[in-house]
């Protein structure tokens, strides 16, 4: 009897780690042909809002409580012509509300947040494109704690390109070049450290043939967005890698690996991580992770809380599989796919999110053929440590003047509260902090990385 209690127990224990999900939760079943999903808090209540597109419109759901229940659809637009290839929620003119940046397949537009409730009106052109923009990401390139935008275009051929946040007002600068006349055609590109000087670096897979085809990457020589010439990392042909491209320090070693979706030469998806072996960005490992018929969206986060960034993923709209995954990271290695949901026929875009209170990861998803938007709470309990805070220094504490965070995740927003949880200060894309102007008493810094984790921390100042 002892031994089967144990056994029950054990598999229990098991299945916590492991961080299983919850049933389907449906926002919406009217998004025609959904594709896209993403989140921000839009009206400032402190709740993960949920951003969808779908056929012809840009849309808006609020999280009405903090625990998962969303309202009617708030429509931000209704007439569009050309599919969003991409959508994220920033504060693109410091007023401290989230506004919606989003590209369509040749131009990049930001859209004001009028009131800091989600009254989205006023349309800004970033760039604007003859032919198509591949994809674009945010990144500081120069070192000012603006966030930048770094696009792939291939408007007279295939291009890297940059474009300098002014003031962080919403206004940018003109182009700059990184690389032109990139034959074969470049695809989606990523940005962080490679090689441990602090400053971001570019990563970019490229398909076809010939060298510097498959993943390559770009030195961010001074700091001030002056590139060097293209490095090969790995070299693959005819690479496709519609589910994603990502960087994050997969093994806690404290540097950044890469982690992308290629497609192979008979159809299928192979799932890779590269180990930047010297922190450096010149030694490389390559490493298979999974295989799957064909993949469509993929995405990292903690999803069980042990300190390790695990991988999720969904399966193509042609894979037949209609299925989201996740696959648990163990120190670099990585498990068997672990189903999320079933419940989706033809899925397109996932994303994360801390949907609800209970302080865990949850998935969001858009699935076209049965115009779905829906979320996957995350029942796995904390306990396996309250990991992102694990991994930070705070100091010194008590403070005088300057504060500095050390982590080994990068920094998104760092908040200051008053006990009565006032929000005081809000310092963006930076480490140390100065605490100067603040009078002596207790604080909390709220902490929030790039992947969406949350932590925070009591200090005293002097």
């Amino acid at each position: 009897m002892k031994i089967q209690i144990l056994i029950i127990t054990l598999l229990v224990f098991t299945n916590t780690i492991l961080a299983q999900f919850g049933e389907q939760q449906v926002i919406s079943n009217t998004a025609i042909e959904a594709f896209r999903v993403k989140s921000g808090d839009l009206d400032g209540d402190s709740f993960e809002d949920v951003i969808v597109h779908y056929q012809g419109h840009l849309s808006w759901y609020k999280n009405i409580d903090g625990e998962g229940n969303f309202g009617s659809e708030n429509t931000i637009i209704n007439n569009l012509t050309e599919n969003i290839i991409n959508i994220i929620a920033r504060d693109m003119d410091s007023d401290e509300d989230k506004d919606i940046l989003f590209q369509t397949s040749g131009n990049i537009y930001w859209i004001e947040n009028m009131n800091g409730l989600g009254l989205f009106e006023t349309f800004h052109t970033i760039f604007e494109s003859e032919d198509f923009v591949v994809s674009f990401i945010l990144k500081d390139v120069n070192g000012d704690n603006y966030l930048d935008i770094i696009c792939s275009n291939v408007e007279f051929g295939s291009e890297i390109i940059w474009f300098e946040n002014l003031s962080n007002s919403g206004t940018f600068g003109n182009k700059q070049v990184v690389d032109e006349n990139l034959y074969p055609l470049m695809r989606y590109l990523v940005s962080g450290d490679l090689d441990g000087d602090g400053d971001n670096d570019i990563v970019i897979a490229r398909r076809g043939f010939g060298s510097f085809s498959g993943v390559c990457w770009y030195e961010n020589l001074d700091g001030m967005g002056n590139f060097s010439e293209v490095k090969q990392i790995f070299l693959y042909h005819n690479l496709e890698h519609e589910g994603g491209i990502h960087l994050h320090d997969i093994d806690l070693d404290g540097d950044n690996d890469i982690v992308f979706v290629k497609d192979t030469d008979f159809g299928a998806s192979l799932i890779l991580w590269l180990e930047n072996l010297d922190g450096l960005g010149q030694n490389w490992s390559n490493n298979e992770i999974n295989w799957d018929s064909n993949i469509a969206s993929s995405e990292l986060a903690d999803v069980n809380n042990d300190g390790f960034i695990d991988i999720l993923y969904s399966s193509s709209p042609n894979s037949g599989e209609d299925e989201i995954f996740w696959i648990r990271n163990d120190n670099g290695s990585f498990e068997n796919p672990i189903t999320v949901t079933q419940l989706v026929d033809t899925p397109q875009e996932i994303s994360v999110a801390y949907i609800n209170s209970d302080n865990r990861i949850d998935v969001l998803s858009a699935s076209s053929n049965d115009n779905k938007i829906a979320w996957y709470e995350n029942l796995g309990v904390l306990g396996i440590g309250d990991n992102f805070l694990n991994k930070i220094e705070v100091y010194p504490n008590p403070v005088k003047d300057v504060l500095t965070i050390n982590t080994n995740q990068q920094i998104d927003k760092i908040e200051i509260l008053n006990f009565n949880g006032q929000k005081l200060k809000t310092f963006l894309f930076q480490n140390k902090v100065d605490l100067n102007s603040l009078n002596s008493g207790i604080y909390l810094v709220k902490i929030f990385n790039d992947i969406g984790e949350i932590e925070i921390i009591k200090i005293v100042k002097q």
